[in-house]
């Protein structure tokens, strides 16, 4: 039997900016000016969220379920972080892979 996959529908980047805030992401240190410039210049959406998962959530109260202090932000030095890093480890694989083929 073959799963099907559902598909999440498009949403603008105002609703974007509309779900982060519901799940108590904030936009103090980068407004949501910023953040929409940013989510339609140099990211998206799901790359940025997806390191959201790395936050704990309030266990209760009238919050539960938001996420602790978390700004928006913090997800896009975490998507900087993330791009540095791939961008070195694809320069390291490229001078081994090289060096390995002069022998």
């Amino acid at each position: 039997m073959k799963k099907v996959l559902s598909r999440k529908p498009m949403i603008s980047i105002d609703e974007q900016i509309e779900l982060l805030k519901s799940k108590g992401i904030k936009f103090n240190i980068m407004s949501e000016v910023e953040a929409k410039k940013y989510l339609s210049n140099n990211n998206n959406y799901f790359k940025v969220t997806s390191y959201r998962k790395n936050y704990d959530k309030h266990p209760g109260g009238v919050q539960v379920g938001q996420y602790i202090h978390l700004e928006f932000a913090y997800l896009v030095d975490l998507a900087i972080i993330d791009m540095r890093i791939r961008y070195h480890i694809l320069h390291m694989a490229l001078d081994i892979e090289h060096y390995i083929r002069m022998d």
